[in-house]
């Protein structure tokens, strides 16, 4: 799975040859897909100067990732550049040449450039700079006049973020969760998707959490679902991978209050930046119990006050579910930008279990589990939850609990039973298959945990065709059977877990 823009610490678990189990930290930092602004000089005669200060929310930008660049009206790149340090005044600038042609006998050279800028923290891209040359108004434009000179150290130019976005879109082939966090033009679906009728037919369904659409031989979205609002999550299935952006105004995120009613909630961030999840929700007040769950990973927000699970990050442009334990609604705001860097807690990922591509169903139900073997807790196991023999998911011990999510979908899997499998020791053994697969279910808590309990010395493996006899058979709800079962399991047989089952699972 991606993983978002921002600054991240990592820790990994290694074993060296004597066996002993050791901790790496690594500092990771994520950028985003940057645009490929270029110019050559080459093709061009003359070229002017310009030396100016980028400013995002009213803040001098110091990041030099980021980039601003000039554009003709033909959307031809004149310049590129970055914020650099200036040790002598201790400060960041952008030094920028942006090129143009000589003036003529039929031309001046002089022509009309617009700007947009590539934020780094964030990853989003504003197509409109507004730009402020010292001594002269606010304008959205700056005049190209070869040899020209605009700003300097002591009066730099100003570049300053419009507050129009660009929101860049990638969805995958399969299911996703998505969201805007831009305020567009217009909600209209149909203003939304991207133009081309052959892209548009990409999109098989569109689902909101009570309306749904579809897209006709004519390329023309039909159904309940009309519009695309923010701050709302939205569930898209396409045929194949497809990028495409959303234009709109900028969000103030603090000033425009969200609401979470009790029960689950379909929603999407408005910042355009990068939260934790701690830092998304604090506002909200989240009580112990609360849930949050991306497609891929979930949260509960524990009685020590701060959120646990795998879910580490609110994603601008991603869909969330989150389950709220209160009575009544709840309005909350979503800051600008986190607080602090992002961090993710230890994990590892599954190295036994390999689960099937999650982009294939558009459901999943989460599970927060312990593994015991021999009557203790396990930290070093993984577990993997099978539906007809498929893995739907697969994970490690993180912070102590098992976060695992399992993909499904409500229509093609609904009362479909679960294998849970513990691998662990060198050994994979079936554990559970009581459960049934339910959309947005939630099994288990960081208070009473779903215990997968790995008793060797009690587990025996039988086949269907063994010489058990047929009494004192019972289902792991108790429900007694009248013979000895036929279908794969795990039962209980004259006081002892037995799993029946016609082959060894794994090795």
């Amino acid at each position: 799975s991606t993983v978002p823009v921002g600054r991240y610490t990592e820790y990994i678990y290694l074993t060296d040859r004597l066996g002993i189990r050791r901790v790496m930290q690594i500092n990771l930092t994520v950028t985003g897909d940057e645009p490929l602004w270029t110019v050559n000089p080459d093709l061009f005669e003359s070229n002017m100067t310009l030396t100016g200060q980028i400013y995002i929310d009213d803040k001098i930008c110091e990041n030099p990732d980021t980039k601003i660049a000039a554009f003709d009206k033909d959307d031809v790149c004149r310049g590129v550049a970055s914020p650099a340090y200036v040790a002598s005044r201790d400060a960041y600038f952008v030094d920028m040449v942006i090129y143009g042609g000589a003036a003529t006998e039929l031309s001046s050279a002089e022509r009309d450039l617009t700007f947009k800028m590539y934020d780094a923290s964030t990853g989003g891209i504003d197509p409109i700079v507004l730009i402020t040359i010292p001594g002269k108004d606010q304008e959205i434009v700056l005049r190209y006049v070869p040899d020209a000179n605009y700003g300097s150290y002591n009066a730099p130019v100003t570049f300053r973020t419009s507050g129009l976005l660009e929101e860049p879109v990638a969805l995958n082939k399969g299911w996703n969760w998505m969201s805007i966090y831009v305020n567009p033009v217009s909600t209209e679906l149909e203003y939304i998707l991207p133009t081309e009728t052959a892209v548009r037919k990409r999109f098989k369904n569109i689902k909101g959490k009570t309306e749904f659409a579809t897209i006709n031989s004519s390329g023309q979205p039909v159904g309940e679902l009309t519009n695309i609002y923010p701050g709302s999550m939205y569930k898209m299935q396409l045929s194949a991978n497809t990028d495409f952006a959303v234009y709109g105004v900028q969000i103030d995120a603090a000033r425009t209050p969200q609401t979470i009613r009790p029960g689950y909630n379909w929603i999407g961030p408005l910042s355009s930046s990068i939260l934790s999840v701690d830092d998304a929700f604090a506002d909200l007040g989240p009580v112990p119990g609360d849930r949050v769950k991306s497609r891929e990973g979930f949260a509960e927000y524990s009685s020590k006050g701060y959120w646990e699970g795998t879910l580490k990050n609110i994603v601008p442009g991603g869909g969330y579910i989150y389950h709220s334990t209160a009575s009544g609604p709840k309005t909350f705001y979503y800051p600008t930008r986190s607080s602090g860097s992002t961090q993710r807690a230890a994990s590892t990922l599954p190295v036994h279990f390999t689960p099937t591509d999650n982009y294939l169903y558009p459901d999943n139900m989460s599970i927060i589990a312990v593994v015991k073997k021999d009557g203790l807790d396990r930290e070093d196991a993984e577990i993997g939850a099978f539906i007809n023999g498929e893995c739907r998911g697969a994970v490690c011990c993180n912070s102590g609990y098992y976060f695992l999510t399992v993909m499904g979908s409500s229509e093609d899997d609904a009362d479909s039973h679960l294998e849970l499998r513990v691998f662990i020791d060198g050994e994979e053994y079936p554990v559970d298959d009581s459960l049934l697969f339910f959309s947005d279910a939630f099994h288990g808590s960081l208070d009473e945990p779903y215990v997968l309990d790995v008793d060797v010395t009690a587990i025996r493996t039988v086949t269907t065709d063994g010489d058990d006899d047929d009494n004192d058979w019972y289902t792991l709800q108790g429900v007694k059977l009248d013979h000895r079962p036929t279908q794969q399991g795990i039962y209980i047989h004259h006081g002892n877990k037995v799993t029946v089952k016609r082959m060894k699972v794994g090795k």
